[in-house]
């Protein structure tokens, strides 16, 4: 797979600048902006869909010295989480990556164009939200409160390691790339245009690489309802 400068070069390429990017930490424009947007935007993509790569299950850690009003229990939020997904118990995993999965029971931006086209089990989310409260040393400490004892995290990973992108994603991360970096490389007004256009292109690429995603896994049968199956 492609490497990040190699990513951001082909960003590069997409708004026709070819002053490429040869090392991460040099002073050219190209090196300043690569380092303003690269990061930025890789997370923003992960974030906007659950991607297979990027999915993971966590058991979180329970924090016995913190209590939120309203709230049963309360965890550490994972060092390493992204976008937390959905909260389930040891039983629920299965079915509750399916419906972070699919749009039917995860709502995700553009979520509208897969509304019913890909079934999923029909199970009720647990409730749960991310705060930060004090440590009482005066630090803030992210936490995920929840009623569910032993929970488990689904959720997207911080994935800096863009051997592990698939092939869809890059496409689309290039794009949201050079969305970003049109302006300073062309100026007004062509690179607000073309940033415009990059917009586009990513949601489109985006969109692609999300279908092409939902393929590599298949969600368990949607059980008759009681009333068919009385029939049988």
């Amino acid at each position: 797979m492609a490497s990040a400068t190699e990513i951001y070069n082909r960003a590069l390429s997409r708004i026709g600048i070819d002053q490429f990017l040869g090392d991460p930490g040099e002073t050219s424009k190209a090196g300043t902006l690569y380092r303003m947007w690269y990061d930025a935007s890789r997370q923003t993509a992960l974030r906007d869909f659950p991607w297979n790569f990027a999915t993971t299950i966590l058991a979180l850690a329970p924090l016995s010295n913190v209590t939120v009003p309203g709230w049963g229990y309360v965890y550490a939020y994972p060092v390493d989480c992204l976008q937390a997904r959905q909260v389930c118990d040891a039983c629920g995993a299965r079915t509750t990556l399916a419906g972070v999965l699919y749009g039917d029971s995860f709502d995700f931006p553009w979520s509208a164009e897969y509304q019913g086209g890909w079934p999923a089990i029909g199970v009720p989310k647990m409730p749960f939200k991310v705060l930060s409260v004090g440590t009482g040393q005066g630090g803030i400490q992210r936490v995920i409160v929840t009623d569910v004892p032993n929970a488990y995290l689904v959720y997207t990973l911080d994935v800096t390691d863009s051997g592990q992108f698939d092939a869809g994603f890059i496409d689309a991360l290039e794009w949201l790339i050079a969305s970003e970096v049109a302006g300073p490389f062309l100026g007004a007004p062509a690179g607000q245009q073309v940033a415009e256009a990059c917009g586009k292109y990513y949601r489109n690429a985006a969109l692609n690489a999300r279908a092409q995603n939902l393929n590599e896994s298949t969600p368990d049968t949607r059980p008759d309802s009681p009333a068919i199956s009385a029939r049988l």
